[in-house]
């Protein structure tokens, strides 16, 4: 089911496009443009899905832990409200079905071979197939999002733990299936020590696949989860070492031109003995060197902040999720580089070291707020990289504030701690320090590691990603020239998918 959808947020209502999948509600920003998922609510088989009324108008609430979405139907039309209930309810029954073993076909929980291929076997687990190879041994679900869901496995040849995400559907939006294909060909080709690996992408039964199954290092947990969810403690020391090894994976991704773009702290995965490592490149792009990566133009008022964005751009606005967003990317979002990764880590490092978020902001406008509070307003001089006059006429109009003092909201980081976090969140990006100046400040010097500050000097393959036309065809063969690379004895996969695009290509003469 799919259509317009009012969907609640902290001060204003926003209409939207909303699609509803086997195992999410996915957000558009409208109906003719489902280049990129504005947002996204996963269903779970505990999901409530409940109506009520507000002045007499039907409301929908849904509520997974930790998470509500409070939606209406377009111009409160009841019925239409009432279709989107049912539509929910069945989704999130058919979901409880299959957690109890009962999956579509009277498969329940186990594994069993496909009939027309011993190579592969499916792994039911919680009511979702995994279809792979007989190495692998499922042990457990992680966790599962809109797109897709990760198990725990045991790879037999290796004897390694491994993480397996199920990417599935990945065709209904191209821009989601571009972001898979763009961080299957980076993690393939970079190899730090802080960044994850990817081992390797299951190949396909058929060139007309629409799921990726990729094969992954497994990690204990995540970071943000190791701050609210772990009854470990995070002391002094363990801060230090995970910010030194965010800025040595940063030096590496940095020099290589790359910028993240989505550092935040559920992006980090940390294992039991406190490696970390960063994940997630979806987002991630190649920059010209030292040259800024350009996105579209957004303003900053109150009422744009709630209204709908047009997310048409080269590089969208929505890079990084909001509390670690850069101030650059919101007031000059046409000229932003390697500093927003920078920034990033400094929200995280002050998170770590208050147990909080740093700048927990509702709304574009809610943020810049909570950055000149805690910053202090900058003066003329920072604001000289901001290239937008109305930009610079917002941050003037924003009431008048001292930089607050870091031991006050730190009391128990050191002085070093403080010197650096100082030195990172600055207004002007240019005078932020580089990973590699970040890396080389005292606060580090009893841990630094060579091993792990290793740059390179490689050039990053993306062939053609970024020019070839966005179609399905196209995105299959990018994705299965990296299958094959790390699967050569899938080749016939090439020959398929070039087979399919000569018939798509006839087909449209």
């Amino acid at each position: 089911m799919e259509g317009y959808l009012q969907k609640q947020g902290f001060v204003f209502s926003s209409r939207r496009y909303f699609v509803l999948t086997n195992t999410g509600l996915l957000c558009y920003a409208n109906k003719e443009d489902r280049s990129e998922v504005r947002d996204s609510f996963p269903l779970a088989p505990d999901t409530q899905v409940v109506e009520i009324k507000i002045k007499d108008k039907l409301k929908l609430r849904l509520k997974n832990e930790g998470l509500t979405w409070t939606l209406s139907a377009d111009e409160d039309d009841e019925a239409e409200g009432r279709r989107w209930a049912d539509a929910l309810a069945t989704a999130v029954a058919r979901l409880a079905s299959l957690s109890k073993g009962h999956p579509p076909g009277g498969h329940g929980e186990g594994t069993r071979e496909l009939a027309h291929n011993p190579a592969r076997k499916v792994v039911v687990i919680e009511g979702t197939e995994f279809v792979i190879d007989p190495r692998y041994e499922v042990t457990r679900r992680l966790g599962n999002g809109a797109y897709g869901v990760v198990v725990a496995a045991k790879d037999t040849v290796t004897g390694k733990a491994v993480a397996i995400k199920k990417c599935f559907n990945i065709f209904q939006s191209l821009s989601d299936a571009k972001k898979i294909a763009r961080e299957v060909r980076l993690l393939r080709q970079m190899n730090h020590p802080n960044i994850t690996r990817i081992t390797t992408v299951i190949p396909p039964l058929s060139a007309t696949f629409d799921e990726v199954y990729i094969v992954s290092e497994l990690m204990d947990i995540d970071m943000h989860n190791l701050m609210y969810l772990s009854r470990e403690k995070i002391t002094p020391d363990h801060v230090q070492f995970f910010i030194y090894q965010v800025l040595c994976g940063i030096k590496y991704m940095h020099a290589l031109n790359i910028i993240h773009r989505d550092l935040k702290p559920s992006n980090l995965l940390i294992n039991a003995n406190c490696d970390l490592k960063i994940c997630d490149f979806g987002l991630a792009r190649g920059i010209q060197s030292n040259g800024p990566a350009q996105d579209k133009e957004c303003d900053l008022t109150a009422a744009d902040a709630a209204a709908p964005e047009k997310p048409k751009d080269l590089l969208s606005e929505y890079v990084v999720t909001r509390w670690y967003r850069a101030p650059e990317i919101l007031l000059n979002p046409r000229n932003y580089s390697k500093p927003v990764d920078i920034w990033a880590v400094g929200t995280i490092f002050g998170e770590l070291l208050a147990r909080k978020p740093m700048f927990p902001a509702h709304n574009y406008d809610h943020l810049v707020r909570l950055q000149t509070r805690t910053l202090g307003s900058p003066s003329e001089e920072n604001l000289k990289w901001v290239t937008r006059e109305k930009a610079r006429t917002f941050m003037r109009s924003l009431p008048q504030y001292p930089r607050r003092d870091f031991k006050s909201l730190y009391p128990e980081a050191s002085g070093p701690a403080l010197d650096l976090l100082e030195k990172i969140l600055q207004w002007d990006p240019a005078k932020r320090p580089t990973a590699a100046e970040a890396l080389s400040h005292p606060y580090f010097d009893d841990i630094r590691d060579a091993d792990f500050e290793q740059e390179s000097d490689m050039i990053i393959d993306w062939g053609d990603l970024e020019t070839m036309r966005t179609t399905k065809v196209n995105l299959q063969r990018y994705l299965i020239q990296d299958m094959v690379s790390m699967n050569p004895e899938s080749s016939a996969l090439l020959k398929m998918v070039a087979h399919e695009s000569t018939g798509k290509a006839a087909g449209a003469t």
